[in-house]
């Protein structure tokens, strides 16, 4: 994953995403390990807090 490039390859092959999918895998690939939980997806990729 290249962040400054908005790329993701996989073995050496491009896959093309969307900003909002690559910003839900760059929030995964930062937090391996652990759950990300739904709220944490709404408030990082859409800057809101759940109802």
């Amino acid at each position: 994953m290249d962040v400054e490039r908005m790329s993701v390859f996989r073995a050496e092959q491009a896959i093309h995403l969307t900003k909002k999918e690559f910003d839900i895998l760059r929030l995964f690939l930062l937090n391996p390990g652990h759950v990300v939980t739904r709220d944490q997806l709404l408030d990082e990729n859409w800057g809101t807090e759940p109802l």
